[in-house]
């Protein structure tokens, strides 16, 4: 019995679709941090807080995919 898994492309293609505006509030942030820009930072933490968790919670479920894409190519 396989144990493969993959999602059909157009989920993937919708997945990453949905993720661009948190993955853009997490750039915008990591500007003003590297800019120093404390203001922005504050500012952002309260506009958008929520979206930059879940592009935190995003990115990981990203990371943990494509291991198990990896892992599923060796066998």
């Amino acid at each position: 019995m396989s144990t493969e898994f993959r999602l059909p492309q157009d989920i993937r293609t919708r997945f990453y679709r949905e993720q661009r505006p948190a993955a853009e509030a997490i750039a915008e942030l990591k500007r003003a941090n590297k800019a120093g820009d404390v203001e922005t930072m504050h500012r952002m933490d309260i506009e958008k807080g929520k979206l930059i968790a879940l592009g935190g919670v995003l990115g990981n479920v990203r990371k943990t995919a494509k291991q198990i894409r990896d892992e599923q190519d060796e066998r």
